[in-house]
Formats: C-alpha cells, sequence, structure tokens
C-alpha cells in the first residue's frame, strides 16, 4: 500500500517536472448572490462602467443606459458585499457629450489618498469612498478624462491637456496645453506615466482619429509642456473608452467601442491584440504580475506583465461550471497582484489568478522512477540515499487500493467531470490522475489551494481528460508541500 502511494506521488512529481509553462487558473470566480440581488433591486437600469480601489476600499461607478447620469457604490471586504454611498452627487450630472461610454471618470488619487469622481456638472472627491464633497478646483472642463501620475491629477478632454498637483488652489489657467492644429480635437482616454528621472510626466491622448505623445513639468507659474509625437488616420475601429498604463509592459493599453484590444508603445504605434479567435474584447486591468482582458462574452484572459505583441499567448482563466459569466467584463480592478474584482453590466464577480503548478518548490521525486530504467540512466541530482529503491523492471500499474479514509470526516468522490470533496474548513490540495492500460499517466490536473468551505464542495480541473485512460483517481491531501492523503476515490469508467 504505502509503495504504491509513493509510487504515484513520483507519476504526479514526472508529470510536474515535464511542464515548462506555468499553468493559471481562476479560483471562485463568481457573483456572490447577496450583491447581485441588491445590485439589480437598486439599479434600476443603471450599468457598472467604472472601478477604483485603495487597497482596502472598492468605489464602483454606474451610469444609466443614456449615460448622463452616475450612481456610486463602495465595498469594504474586497467586493463581497457593497453599499451605495452615502450621497450620490453624480446622479444630477454624469454626461460626458464627447465620450458618454468613458470609464475615465473615476480614479484613486494615491499621493492624496482620496477617491476622484468627475461628472459634466462638477468633480468631487471621497478620503474613504463613501461621502463625497464637490471640490471646484478640480473641475476643469463638461468633457474630461482622468488619470493619475504620482502628486499630479492629469487631464485630457475638449482640443487640450491639464494637470494639477493642488487641491486648494484651480492652477487649470496655468496648466492647460492647447494641443496644436488639433481640428477641435477631442480627447477621449488619457494616460499618463509615472515621472522620470527629470520630473518629465508622459502622456498619451487619443480618440479614433488622432492620437498625441505628450509630456509636461509641473514647473511654476506656468506648466512647461512637450508635444512628442502625433498621429493622424483611424486610430482605432471605434471610440476608446478606457485605457491604463503598465510600468511592467512599458505600454499603454486601450479598447474601444468596436470590442478590441490595443497594445500601445506611442501615437506611431498601435496594435490591435488578438486575445482569442471570435473573443470580443471590452475590459482590461494590470496587476505587477498579470495582464488580464474581459470579454463580451463573459470571459476572461491572462497574460504575463510584459510588452504585448501580436504573437503573445494568452491563456483563459477558467470558471466553474456553476458559476458561468453571461454578461460582458468591462472593469477589472486588481487589490493585490493576484485577486481581482470585475465588474459586468450588474453583476460583480471575485477572481484569484493562481499558480496551480509549484515553481518555488517543485515536488522532488523520493524514488526512482517506476517506469523501465534505461541502459545509461541519468543519475539524479539529489544525493542517493544510504540504500535506494531499485527500479522494478516494467511500469507500476495505477494502484488499486485507497487509502484508509481519515475519521474527520474526510472523502472525495468523481462524477461529471470534476471532484466532490468533504472536509472540514480550510486549503487543499486535489488532485486527479488518470492512466492507460499499461498503468502510464496520461493526464494529471492539480488544484492547489483550493478553498473547501461548505459539504459536498465541486472542484473542476484544469486541463484534464480521461480520453484514452483505462483507470483513474481524485486526491485529496492536505497540500503539495506536507503531501499527507486524506482521502481518495477511483475515476469511474463505463
Amino acid at each position: 500500500m504505502k509503495k504504491k502511494v509513493v509510487s504515484l506521488i513520483m507519476s504526479v512529481a514526472l508529470a510536474f517536472s515535464s511542464m515548462h509553462v506555468m499553468n493559471i487558473a481562476a479560483e471562485n470566480v463568481k457573483a456572490e448572490s447577496n450583491l447581485t440581488e441588491a445590485t439589480v433591486t437598486n439599479l434600476n437600469g443603471y450599468e457598472f462602467i467604472d472601478i477604483a480601489s485603495n487597497g482596502t476600499t472598492l468605489v464602483a461607478l454606474t451610469k444609466n443606459t443614456a449615460r448622463a447620469l452616475g450612481r456610486l457604490f463602495y465595498s469594504t471586504d474586497n467586493g463581497v458585499t457593497w453599499q451605495p454611498c452615502q450621497n450620490q452627487p453624480l446622479n444630477s450630472a454624469a454626461t460626458i457629450s464627447s465620450n458618454k461610454n468613458s470609464q475615465q471618470q473615476l480614479v484613486y488619487w494615491k499621493a492624496n489618498n482620496i477617491f476622484v469622481a468627475h461628472g459634466a456638472a462638477s468633480t468631487y472627491t471621497s478620503e474613504n469612498g463613501i461621502l463625497w464633497v464637490e471640490n471646484k478646483n478640480l473641475h476643469w472642463t463638461t468633457n474630461t478624462m482622468l488619470t493619475t501620475s504620482g502628486n499630479q491629477l492629469a487631464f485630457g478632454g475638449q482640443d487640450s491637456a491639464n494637470a494639477t498637483a493642488d487641491l486648494q488652489t484651480k492652477q487649470f489657467a496655468n496648466n492647460k496645453y492647447v494641443i496644436p492644429k488639433s481640428s477641435g480635437y477631442y480627447a477621449q482616454v488619457a494616460v499618463a506615466k509615472p515621472a522620470d528621472s527629470e520630473g518629465n510626466v508622459a502622456m498619451f491622448i487619443c480618440d479614433k482619429y488622432k492620437a498625441y505623445d505628450l509630456s509636461f513639468q509641473a514647473t511654476s507659474p506656468k506648466y512647461t509642456w512637450t508635444l512628442k509625437n502625433n498621429n493622424a488616420g483611424t486610430m482605432t475601429e471605434n471610440a476608446p473608452y478606457d485605457a491604463l498604463y503598465s510600468e511592467k509592459a512599458d505600454q499603454y493599453f486601450m479598447v474601444d467601442g468596436s470590442e478590441k484590444l490595443y497594445a500601445v508603445t506611442d501615437s506611431k504605434n498601435i496594435a490591435n491584440i488578438t486575445v482569442a479567435d471570435g473573443e470580443k474584447i471590452v475590459g482590461v486591468g494590470a496587476s505587477d504580475k498579470y495582464i488580464v482582458v474581459g470579454t463580451e462574452s463573459g470571459k476572461l484572459y491572462k497574460t504575463d506583465n510584459v510588452a504585448v505583441t501580436a504573437e503573445t499567448k494568452w491563456e483563459e482563466i477558467s470558471i466553474a461550471a456553476e458559476d458561468k459569466i453571461s454578461e460582458p467584463l468591462r472593469n477589472i480592478e486588481f487589490t493585490d497582484e493576484d485577486t481581482f474584482v470585475a465588474l459586468g453590466n450588474t453583476k460583480w464577480y471575485n477572481g484569484k489568478v493562481v499558480n496551480s503548478t509549484p515553481t518555488d518548490n517543485p515536488i522532488k521525486p523520493t524514488v526512482l522512477p517506476t517506469t523501465a530504467p534505461t541502459e545509461n540512466p541519468v543519475k539524479p541530482t539529489v544525493a542517493p540515499t544510504d540504500d535506494p529503491t531499485k527500479p522494478t523492471a516494467k511500469p507500476t500499474t495505477a494502484p488499486t487500493e485507497e487509502p484508509t479514509p481519515d475519521p474527520s470526516g474526510y472523502s472525495i468522490r468523481y462524477e461529471n467531470g470534476k471532484a466532490v470533496v468533504n472536509a472540514p474548513s480550510g486549503k487543499y490540495a486535489v488532485i486527479f490522475a488518470a492512466y492507460d492500460s499499461d498503468g502510464k499517466l496520461v493526464s494529471v490536473a492539480v488544484k492547489q489551494d483550493t478553498e473547501i468551505t461548505k459539504a459536498n464542495q465541486s472542484v473542476y480541473p484544469n486541463k484534464f481528460t480521461t480520453a484514452g485512460a483505462a483507470t483513474g483517481k481524485v486526491m485529496l491531501w492536505d497540500n503539495l508541500n506536507n503531501m499527507v492523503p486524506r482521502a481518495a476515490a477511483s475515476i469511474p469508467f463505463n
């Protein structure tokens, strides 16, 4: 029995050692019923359109279908529960006539520890995301896109750009920059980079037909602006409505009304990016580790946060069958490197991009492989034991015996492509393995750090198949470090 369990562990370990690409999965990406019901009841025709976070509080902006009025909601538990803000300053006027679908009317300005929300009538700030006050010193024009860079709040709007670091005095007359030969150009997205070593803040401003690369310095009494590049033609197929800058990739990312994603190096290098055939991209978010996009069909895709090109490979973030999303995901906000909140039209979703295969401490074999050895086998890199186990003459078949069930209430079974788990609340490793008729491992999937919170909890594997398999097992372990088995069951084959 013990040898068979060790043999199984060895098989799983060998499968890990052959994987060169880190698999990423989403855990618990779902709409919580309490908010879903509250949101549907309270929105009354409003739709989520923007989101911001200060690390402890999430703020979401909704607009009515005419995109003329706005309402604000907040969450202090990473999106588990939401409440309407104490006052609703944008409920009288939130229209941006040049870009009604803009998702750049709400930001968190970290340098001043405040949220900033903009409507046609005015600009408002909040220290906690709950109670809002008007700040006339930050209100520039009716058509304004907001972005931040260090201590600067930067704007794109009308045929101009602007910026300020002053919460007490209105400085726009001194800081405004009229874009030359703009022909009435209206900015529809505006994004800023962090200041460089000389204090220059680079900005990218774009609409459907024109794009500009600007930079400014916060000099006194008037900001110093420089036009670096400009481009005219057809920048996007439809009006862009959201953009962000990724410092890791050193690129801007933009989505437009034709539901396409663009990777922007500068105004002269704007590339349309295909994430997956047939998918329409409607939202983009980024942490220091990942770039995640949302689609019109309610799917999520990720890639590492490095420069994106037409050749970049994107991986779909798996979502459990019972949690499938049926609305566009237009807003994605990371609350840390791995955890994010995504907003659909009327529902919110919590997600986490997790490493499903160990990388820092990969599983190492404790015995030699059970496959037949070559005439000149590769020697192990770890120091051999005093009495090493010799390989068998032929592969060990898949184990048929099952570990003795733990008396504390652990159980696992396989049905309809998933594992059904019972265990005390906590995090576990759930392992799926399939073998051919010769006992060779043909498929394996590991769900590391799976949170078990209820009886008969469903756990779905990633990229696991029983095709070509004759036998299989599902296993419940404490974790991949201790490898303490808690329960196991055979996968039934017809």
